[in-house]
């Protein structure tokens, strides 16, 4: 079976990498097998691409919370919107409005229909109908219509027009950090061959497997070019009665491979990877599990039933 090593292509990896290294650089102390400008180099990128990567967390989770404001703020100007429109539709059919004062708010006069107001864009531009209409009527003597009224609407508009700028803002800060961090790849890659390459030639004249137990304690990963299935349940206790979870992520932290669930509980992930592997399995409101594995030869992984437990 061939069995080589097989460098980190995700920032996850690389920062798993770069952490084992130095974990492994700082408990050996004087016996490091590092030489002295790659152990600089080490702890160097480790501190930056941690920092990097940590900001590029947080910038994601403002942008999700932004989107999320946005699209509260989306879904209540365009109701609003709506059932302004709506409001003047009906004043229509009940005479009180000119037939024809529905084009002051871009509606046909003879088949007067609501906008759509899914997207962003929509919801606004519905919003603006009939604030323009509103204004025009008014400019021409009509009277106000209540519930809501062009204030309410007009409200709820700036509100969407200040989370739209809100979530752009945390959009554009997700890319720079996002950025920042790609500057750091090329390195980290550099100092993460150097030292497997480092510890790999000190190693060198052991056997091969007992080489390899080495390298892995400095983060070295190795694959075979054999295609190994991982495979289990996910269950959980409830009502006293033991049922599937439906929803769960399963992720192999060397390689940063993960699968979801596929059903009634069962899932399946193929990997080349070749050691002692570590599982983390998570699932909303459940206890995160973490499973430690060999994988080796061309025998499945079979890791059983696993009960998950609230938090």
């Amino acid at each position: 079976m061939d069995i080589h090593r097989s460098f980190p292509r995700t920032e996850e990896g690389r920062y798993q990498a770069l952490r084992t290294a130095k974990a492994q650089h700082l408990n050996t102390g004087n016996r490091t097998v590092l030489r002295a400008t790659t152990a600089a180099r080490l702890l160097a990128i480790e501190a930056g691409y941690e920092a990097a990567k940590l900001a590029v967390t947080v910038a994601r989770a403002g942008s999700f919370n932004a989107t999320l404001v946005k699209n509260e703020d989306m879904a209540s100007c365009g109701l609003y919107a709506n059932h302004a429109l709506a409001n003047i539709i009906m004043a229509v059919k009940r005479g009180e409005i000119p037939k024809a004062y529905l084009n002051l708010y871009n509606m046909d006069e003879n088949r007067p229909r609501l906008p759509f107001t899914k997207t962003e864009q929509q919801a606004v531009l519905a919003a603006e109908f009939f604030l323009k209409g509103e204004e025009s009527r008014l400019a021409i003597g009509g009277t106000p219509l209540p519930l809501p009224s062009a204030q309410q609407v007009q409200i709820k508009l700036d509100k969407l027009d200040a989370s739209l700028n809100a979530q752009n803002t945390a959009q554009q800060i997700l890319k720079d950090k996002q950025g920042e961090l790609k500057q750091l790849e090329q390195e980290a890659n550099a100092v993460i061959k150097k030292i497997w390459d480092e510890v790999n030639t000190f190693y060198n004249e052991l056997a091969d497997e007992t080489r390899r137990s080495f390298c892995r304690l400095w983060g070295v990963i190795y694959t075979s070019n054999t295609r190994i299935p991982v495979s289990g349940i996910l269950l959980e206790m409830a009502d006293n009665k033991v049922s599937a979870i439906k929803k769960f992520t399963v992720r192999l932290v060397q390689t940063d491979q993960f699968t979801k669930a596929k059903s009634n509980g069962l899932f399946l992930l193929h990997t080349h990877f070749n050691g002692l592997a570590t599982f983390i399995i998570e699932s909303e409101g459940k206890k995160t599990i973490q499973i430690e594995k060999q994988i080796s030869g061309k025998e499945p992984v079979n890791l059983g039933e696993l009960l998950m437990e609230d938090e």
